[in-house]
């Protein structure tokens, strides 16, 4: 992993931080924390032959690449692990992978977060 990846975890990681702050943090029960935003990966409607799966997956870039280049959070995760994995008509790059889970970290996306983080750590 690069340098630049760590900045990157190190920066979402102090936004993180800073948002629970902002709300209170520790200093409130948990209760009282902002509910967390859509977290995980983009949910792909449900395909229903084995022929709509394979064309489903194949195109799985395309139909994410608008809602993570608005900001979605759950389709910039997705888009960092198709890139990580090659698949779903995503070039294997994993500084472009690296790039969409800390945009997806930034959003909000605890998930991203952890997995940047693990690329970190490697």
């Amino acid at each position: 992993c690069h340098a630049e990846w760590r900045e990157a975890v190190a920066a979402a990681a102090a936004w993180a931080i800073g948002e629970l702050r902002s709300e209170g943090g520790s200093q409130q029960p948990e209760t009282s924390l902002p509910p967390l935003k859509p977290q995980g990966e983009f949910r792909f409607a449900p395909a229903s032959t084995a022929a709509t799966m394979r064309l489903a997956t194949e195109e799985r870039y395309s139909a994410v690449a608008d809602a993570a280049h608005g900001g979605d959070g759950t389709a910039q995760h997705t888009l960092g692990l198709l890139h990580y994995s090659g698949v779903g008509g995503a070039q294997r790059d994993e500084r472009e992978s690296a790039y969409w889970h800390a945009a997806a970290a930034v959003a909000g996306n605890v998930e991203a977060l952890a997995t940047l983080g693990g690329c970190v750590r490697r």
